[in-house]
């Protein structure tokens, strides 16, 4: 469950094992917060099949990844380059399939990215996006 706190100041995710809190998921790095603060919108999440977690961060613009033990493993930024035609990158919807490749909503771009679960980028297919996708595990690109 993602969680952000009413005055915008603080952002987390909560994992529950039915109602036990097993861990909570802020920060990364000397203290820095993993995922943007200053914004309601939650934060979509999925997992793996390693049991790694997966955040889309809509206003930090990035794909977060932390492992079993809520350690940080990479944030993905889009597949921005000077030789990309992407040039923004703002993840909506987040989804991973049976290959561990994780399929990633771009709202700006109207696109799904597919990253592997090391963070790297494979392909991405342009799509029209319409308001509050869903991707569900049986998508295929």
């Amino acid at each position: 469950m993602s969680m952000r706190i009413v005055d915008k100041t603080q952002s987390r995710v909560v994992l529950y094992s039915g109602t036990t809190e097993t861990m909570v998921i802020k920060r990364y790095k000397r203290g820095k917060s993993l995922f943007s603060i200053g914004s309601r919108k939650l934060l979509p999440i999925t997992e793996n099949g390693n049991g790694d977690i997966f955040f889309a961060d809509y206003y930090g613009k990035a794909v977060a990844d932390v492992n079993q033990a809520g350690e940080f493993r990479f944030k993905y930024k889009g597949n921005i380059s000077r030789k990309s035609i992407y040039k923004s990158f703002q993840p909506g919807g987040i989804v991973t399939n049976v290959n561990e490749e994780i399929l990633i909503i771009d709202d700006v771009m109207n696109s799904v990215h597919v990253i592997d679960s090391d963070g790297n980028f494979l392909r991405s297919k342009n799509i029209r996006v319409w308001e509050d996708w869903i991707l569900t595990q049986t998508t295929t690109l």
